[in-house]
């Protein structure tokens, strides 16, 4: 069943709608988790790990940066994911012990018809700027 989310943000000082944009999860996938990066960017990840960021550049829209499948978020910190392994077939993490978090990397998704060493390069050059961009929006 489709979840038809969406993401208001807003100026409550002045008032006012600066944005309303849908928060496109995968079709069959629910929400699972939803928090902000150390520059108030927002990130959401659904149940098939797809980790999304709201980007101001692109009118507020959601940007894919990864898929984490076996992982349960806890925060964003810098370009990485901070996220709990999960065993197979668990939905939560154990609380006992605790558990160790790990950083996993956040990169946009980017399409190349070759690659090639200089391509990969601008690839990592490419996915850094635009990283740097969710710090400045």
């Amino acid at each position: 069943a489709a979840q038809g989310l969406r993401v208001r943000v807003l100026n409550c000082f002045e008032r006012t709608l600066v944005a309303d944009a849908p928060l496109p999860v995968a079709p069959g996938a629910e929400l699972k988790w939803v928090g902000f990066g150390p520059h108030d960017e927002l990130y959401a990840v659904d149940s098939e790990g797809r980790t999304l960021g709201l980007q101001r550049s692109y009118g507020f829209s959601f940007v894919s940066l990864g898929r984490h499948r076996s992982h349960w978020p806890v925060c964003v910190s810098g370009a990485k994911l901070m996220a709990v392994a999960l065993r197979a077939g668990e939905k939560y993490p154990t609380t006992t012990p605790m558990p160790t978090t790990v950083g996993l990397p956040l990169a946009p998704a980017l399409l190349r018809s070759q690659k090639t060493a200089a391509d990969e390069g601008a690839a990592s050059m490419e996915a850094a700027t635009l990283m740097a961009q969710f710090k400045l929006d």
